[in-house]
């Protein structure tokens, strides 16, 4: 089954990104304080890969929309 779909059918609990579940406002967070705490991102790549420009593109692609975003995604 899709992601949401057992909890929106009522058949339990899950944990599930915050993005996922703010596309369906009948969910209710269930202990928010243990379970909503973003504390770290991590963007790996490959030591010899970094330097290139494609890859920085990305790395700071990704950065900016975290950054954008960090509070839908702190939830």
């Amino acid at each position: 089954m899709p992601t949401a779909t057992t909890a929106r059918a009522g058949l339990g609990i899950r944990a599930m990104s915050c993005l996922v579940a703010a596309d369906y406002p009948e969910l209710v967070r269930v202990a928010p304080q243990k379970l909503s705490s973003l504390s770290d991102l991590w963007l790996l790549a490959h030591p010899d890969l970094v330097e290139l420009p494609a890859v920085r593109a990305v790395i700071g692609f990704v950065t900016d929309c975290v950054r954008e975003d960090r509070v839908r995604l702190r939830g």
